[in-house]
Protein backbone atom coordinates (compact mmCIF):
# COMPACT_ATOMS: atom_id res chain seq x y z
CA UNK A 1 0.00 0.00 0.00
CA UNK A 2 1.22 3.56 -0.86
CA UNK A 3 2.21 5.73 1.53
CA UNK A 4 -0.20 9.02 2.33
CA UNK A 5 1.71 11.63 3.12
CA UNK A 6 1.18 13.07 6.39
CA UNK A 7 0.55 16.59 6.92
CA UNK A 8 -0.35 18.99 9.70
CA UNK A 9 -1.98 22.42 9.88
CA UNK A 10 -0.65 24.95 12.54
CA UNK A 11 -1.63 28.42 13.16
CA UNK A 12 0.29 31.09 15.47
CA UNK A 13 -0.81 34.66 15.74
CA UNK A 14 -2.66 35.35 12.30
CA UNK A 15 -5.91 36.01 10.83
CA UNK A 16 -6.51 32.24 9.65
CA UNK A 17 -7.32 33.00 6.24
CA UNK A 18 -4.15 31.30 4.79
CA UNK A 19 -5.30 27.94 6.29
CA UNK A 20 -8.77 28.65 5.10
CA UNK A 21 -7.63 28.02 1.59
CA UNK A 22 -7.49 24.56 1.86
CA UNK A 23 -11.01 24.67 2.47
CA UNK A 24 -11.38 26.37 -0.84
CA UNK A 25 -10.92 23.56 -2.84
CA UNK A 26 -11.81 20.87 0.44
CA UNK A 27 -13.52 18.65 -3.05
CA UNK A 28 -10.08 17.83 -4.53
CA UNK A 29 -8.11 17.54 -1.14
CA UNK A 30 -11.28 14.66 -1.01
CA UNK A 31 -10.16 13.44 -4.02
CA UNK A 32 -6.45 12.59 -2.50
CA UNK A 33 -7.88 11.15 0.40
CA UNK A 34 -5.83 7.77 -1.13
CA UNK A 35 -2.79 9.80 -1.38
CA UNK A 36 -2.83 12.83 1.69
CA UNK A 37 -3.76 12.77 5.05
CA UNK A 38 -4.18 15.43 7.48
CA UNK A 39 -3.35 14.24 10.48
CA UNK A 40 -3.53 17.66 12.82
CA UNK A 41 -5.37 20.72 12.22
CA UNK A 42 -7.34 22.47 15.06
CA UNK A 43 -9.96 24.14 12.98
CA UNK A 44 -11.01 20.64 11.34
CA UNK A 45 -10.38 17.62 13.61
CA UNK A 46 -11.66 16.65 17.06
CA UNK A 47 -8.63 14.41 17.15
CA UNK A 48 -4.75 15.39 16.35
CA UNK A 49 -1.77 13.51 16.56
CA UNK A 50 1.78 15.05 17.67
CA UNK A 51 3.70 14.09 14.83
CA UNK A 52 5.43 12.52 13.00
CA UNK A 53 4.25 14.72 9.66
CA UNK A 54 5.90 14.49 6.19
CA UNK A 55 4.52 17.88 6.52
CA UNK A 56 3.65 20.80 8.70
CA UNK A 57 1.81 24.04 7.42
CA UNK A 58 2.38 26.99 9.35
CA UNK A 59 0.72 30.00 9.57
CA UNK A 60 1.00 33.32 10.96
CA UNK A 61 3.78 34.37 13.45
CA UNK A 62 5.85 33.81 16.18
CA UNK A 63 5.12 36.00 18.91
CA UNK A 64 6.05 34.63 22.19
CA UNK A 65 8.94 32.16 23.56
CA UNK A 66 6.49 29.78 23.64
CA UNK A 67 5.52 30.35 19.88
CA UNK A 68 9.34 29.93 19.11
CA UNK A 69 9.49 26.46 21.83
CA UNK A 70 6.32 25.61 19.68
CA UNK A 71 8.02 25.67 15.85
CA UNK A 72 11.09 24.34 16.68
CA UNK A 73 8.65 21.36 18.18
CA UNK A 74 6.97 20.85 14.79
CA UNK A 75 10.18 21.23 13.34
CA UNK A 76 11.78 18.51 15.13
CA UNK A 77 8.66 16.05 13.92
CA UNK A 78 8.41 17.01 10.08
CA UNK A 79 10.31 16.06 7.16
CA UNK A 80 9.49 19.70 5.44
CA UNK A 81 8.17 22.71 6.63
CA UNK A 82 5.98 25.32 4.76
CA UNK A 83 5.71 29.02 6.06
CA UNK A 84 2.35 29.77 4.56
CA UNK A 85 1.79 33.28 3.76
CA UNK A 86 3.29 36.46 4.42
CA UNK A 87 2.87 36.54 8.24
CA UNK A 88 5.17 33.49 8.61
CA UNK A 89 7.45 33.87 5.52
CA UNK A 90 7.72 37.65 5.49
CA UNK A 91 6.96 38.77 9.06
CA UNK A 92 4.16 40.31 7.77
CA UNK A 93 1.53 42.87 9.23
CA UNK A 94 2.50 41.99 12.69
CA UNK A 95 6.68 42.89 11.72
CA UNK A 96 5.86 46.45 10.91
CA UNK A 97 5.82 47.67 14.28
CA UNK A 98 9.43 48.17 15.97
CA UNK A 99 10.46 47.08 19.74
CA UNK A 100 10.35 50.54 20.86
CA UNK A 101 6.98 51.51 18.98
CA UNK A 102 5.42 48.48 19.91
CA UNK A 103 6.22 49.44 23.73
CA UNK A 104 4.79 52.78 23.25
CA UNK A 105 2.03 51.81 21.51
CA UNK A 106 1.10 49.12 24.06
CA UNK A 107 1.77 51.66 27.38
CA UNK A 108 -0.99 54.13 25.71
CA UNK A 109 -3.13 51.63 25.36
CA UNK A 110 -3.29 49.39 28.22
CA UNK A 111 -1.65 51.64 30.59
CA UNK A 112 2.13 52.46 31.87
CA UNK A 113 2.31 49.33 34.06
CA UNK A 114 1.64 46.97 31.25
CA UNK A 115 4.43 44.07 30.72
CA UNK A 116 5.05 43.58 26.84
CA UNK A 117 5.63 40.20 26.31
CA UNK A 118 7.05 40.80 22.15
CA UNK A 119 9.26 43.37 21.17
CA UNK A 120 10.27 42.35 17.75
CA UNK A 121 8.50 39.82 15.07
CA UNK A 122 10.11 38.31 12.86
CA UNK A 123 9.60 35.26 10.10
CA UNK A 124 9.74 31.45 11.13
CA UNK A 125 12.93 31.20 8.77
CA UNK A 126 14.41 33.68 11.51
CA UNK A 127 14.60 30.77 14.38
CA UNK A 128 14.31 27.70 12.37
CA UNK A 129 14.83 26.05 8.57
CA UNK A 130 12.18 26.20 6.21
CA UNK A 131 12.05 24.19 3.02
CA UNK A 132 8.96 25.84 1.59
CA UNK A 133 7.38 29.76 1.60
CA UNK A 134 4.20 30.17 0.14
CA UNK A 135 3.50 34.09 0.13
CA UNK A 136 0.50 35.93 0.35
CA UNK A 137 -2.55 37.66 1.91
CA UNK A 138 -3.73 35.12 1.79
CA UNK A 139 -2.28 32.60 0.23
CA UNK A 140 -4.04 32.00 -3.33
CA UNK A 141 -6.22 28.90 -3.74
CA UNK A 142 -3.74 27.98 -7.05
CA UNK A 143 -0.45 27.96 -5.83
CA UNK A 144 -1.65 26.83 -2.41
CA UNK A 145 -2.87 23.29 -4.76
CA UNK A 146 -0.37 23.29 -6.65
CA UNK A 147 2.26 23.19 -3.54
CA UNK A 148 0.19 20.49 -1.90
CA UNK A 149 0.20 18.41 -5.14
CA UNK A 150 3.57 18.68 -6.14
CA UNK A 151 4.39 17.49 -2.42
CA UNK A 152 2.47 14.29 -3.02
CA UNK A 153 3.58 13.33 -6.17
CA UNK A 154 7.39 13.88 -5.20
CA UNK A 155 7.69 16.98 -7.92
CA UNK A 156 10.47 19.65 -6.95
CA UNK A 157 8.74 22.65 -6.12
CA UNK A 158 10.14 25.67 -7.86
CA UNK A 159 9.63 29.37 -6.93
CA UNK A 160 8.58 31.86 -9.14
CA UNK A 161 11.16 34.43 -10.33
CA UNK A 162 9.58 36.82 -12.12
CA UNK A 163 7.11 40.27 -11.22
CA UNK A 164 3.62 40.51 -11.85
CA UNK A 165 3.68 42.39 -14.65
CA UNK A 166 4.77 39.97 -16.52
CA UNK A 167 1.30 38.42 -15.55
CA UNK A 168 0.00 41.55 -16.24
CA UNK A 169 0.92 41.52 -19.53
CA UNK A 170 0.06 37.88 -20.65
CA UNK A 171 -4.33 39.17 -19.22
CA UNK A 172 -3.49 41.97 -21.41
CA UNK A 173 -4.09 44.38 -18.36
CA UNK A 174 -3.23 47.74 -19.27
CA UNK A 175 0.00 49.74 -17.23
CA UNK A 176 -1.33 51.51 -13.90
CA UNK A 177 2.04 53.51 -13.73
CA UNK A 178 0.74 54.82 -17.38
CA UNK A 179 -2.97 56.10 -16.02
CA UNK A 180 -0.86 57.46 -13.16
CA UNK A 181 -1.76 55.28 -10.60
CA UNK A 182 0.22 53.74 -7.61
CA UNK A 183 1.11 50.02 -8.20
CA UNK A 184 4.03 47.78 -7.04
CA UNK A 185 3.77 44.38 -10.10
CA UNK A 186 7.15 45.50 -10.79
CA UNK A 187 8.97 44.59 -7.46
CA UNK A 188 6.17 41.89 -6.52
CA UNK A 189 6.95 37.89 -6.73
CA UNK A 190 4.52 36.54 -9.28
CA UNK A 191 2.64 33.66 -8.60
CA UNK A 192 -0.94 35.72 -8.17
CA UNK A 193 -2.42 35.45 -11.87
CA UNK A 194 -2.23 39.40 -11.40
CA UNK A 195 -5.56 39.08 -9.17
CA UNK A 196 -5.96 43.01 -8.08
CA UNK A 197 -4.76 44.68 -11.59
CA UNK A 198 -6.64 42.58 -13.51
CA UNK A 199 -9.61 43.76 -11.41
CA UNK A 200 -8.80 47.17 -11.87
CA UNK A 201 -6.89 48.14 -8.44
CA UNK A 202 -3.09 48.14 -7.85
CA UNK A 203 -0.35 45.67 -7.16
CA UNK A 204 -0.19 45.71 -3.33
CA UNK A 205 2.88 43.59 -2.58
CA UNK A 206 1.33 40.58 -1.08
CA UNK A 207 3.50 37.90 -2.53
CA UNK A 208 6.50 39.70 -1.50
CA UNK A 209 9.21 41.27 -3.57
CA UNK A 210 10.79 39.49 -6.03
CA UNK A 211 14.69 38.97 -6.33
CA UNK A 212 16.73 41.39 -7.92
CA UNK A 213 13.67 44.62 -7.55
CA UNK A 214 14.79 47.89 -7.58
CA UNK A 215 13.08 49.77 -4.69
CA UNK A 216 14.64 52.39 -5.63
CA UNK A 217 13.67 53.46 -8.55
CA UNK A 218 9.53 51.65 -7.64
CA UNK A 219 10.04 54.29 -4.44
CA UNK A 220 10.90 57.46 -6.84
CA UNK A 221 8.70 56.26 -9.12
CA UNK A 222 5.75 56.00 -6.31
CA UNK A 223 6.67 59.05 -5.09
CA UNK A 224 5.88 60.98 -8.50
CA UNK A 225 2.46 59.40 -7.71
CA UNK A 226 1.67 59.14 -3.99
CA UNK A 227 4.28 61.51 -2.21
CA UNK A 228 7.40 59.89 -0.89
CA UNK A 229 6.10 58.99 2.68
CA UNK A 230 3.04 57.30 0.62
CA UNK A 231 5.12 55.51 -1.31
CA UNK A 232 7.94 54.48 1.80
CA UNK A 233 4.57 52.90 3.66
CA UNK A 234 3.32 51.14 0.73
CA UNK A 235 6.70 49.24 0.17
CA UNK A 236 7.28 48.48 3.91
CA UNK A 237 3.96 46.17 4.42
CA UNK A 238 5.11 43.78 1.96
CA UNK A 239 7.83 44.50 0.07
CA UNK A 240 10.45 45.99 2.55
CA UNK A 241 9.04 45.37 5.65
CA UNK A 242 11.69 45.96 8.12
CA UNK A 243 11.69 42.70 9.96
CA UNK A 244 11.92 40.23 6.62
CA UNK A 245 14.89 38.56 6.68
CA UNK A 246 17.11 38.70 4.13
CA UNK A 247 17.23 36.20 1.28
Amino acid sequence: MKHKVKIAIFDLTDCEGCELQFLAFVEKVLEMDDQLEITNWRLAKQKNVEGPFDVAFIEGSPLTEEDIELIKEIKKHSKAVVALGNCASLAGIPGLINGEERERLAKKIYGPNYKLRVREVRPLSHYIDVDYELRGCPVTEKELEELVSSLISGKKVVPKTYPVCLECKANGNPCLFLENKACLGAVTKGGCGALCPSHGHRCYGCLGPVRENNTDAITNRLSETVGKDEAIRQLEIFVNNPMMEEK
